[in-house]
């Protein structure tokens, strides 16, 4: 039996729908995996402490329990596990996620995020990771505040806007 007018615009419909739900969520997640990945690294706490979460934001420091391994004698190798690891929660919390009645949360509560954000490092000492003023020179412009900036693209990129 041929499908019906209404049956046909509710088809489309949920298919708009899914496509702009799926483009909405790739969107957060680039945006999210990118302020991971522009977190300065020393020991990896603050990259560590990026929380995501669905539904209740969650407002304490969680650990993976996944350090890495001892051998590990890079800033850039520990980053990359954090990042990684981070990345495959943020993954895991936006998979089931229903952008139009669940809130999402992506939280950093590391006593010294907002430092790190104003690009600053050791308060203003100069220091091998930062410059004369005490700007980290991993971040120096932060690292949230300039990706958030960069929305609108995420959304085109992953087609939402059109």
């Amino acid at each position: 039996m041929a499908k019906g007018f209404a049956d046909q615009l509710k088809s489309e419909l949920e298919n708009v729908y899914n496509k702009k739900t799926k483009g909405f969520k790739d969107a957060v997640f680039e945006l999210c995996s990118d302020v991971i990945k522009t977190t300065p690294v020393d020991k990896g706490d603050a990259v560590s402490s990026w929380t995501p979460s669905v539904g209740v934001k969650k407002t304490r420091v969680i650990r993976t329990g996944n350090e890495p391994a001892e051998d590990t004698s890079t800033v850039q190798t520990r980053k990359n596990t954090y990042v990684a690891q981070k990345q495959q929660e943020l993954f895991a919390e936006l998979e089931n996620w229903n952008p139009l009645t669940e809130s999402f949360y992506f939280v950093n509560t590391i006593e010294y995020i907002a430092d790190l954000e104003d690009g600053m490092y050791s308060r203003g000492v100069e220091t091998q990771k930062t410059t004369a003023t005490g700007f980290s020179k991993q971040a120096p412009a932060g690292m949230v505040r300039i990706h958030v900036n960069d929305w609108e693209q995420y959304l085109k990129k992953n087609n939402v806007n059109n």
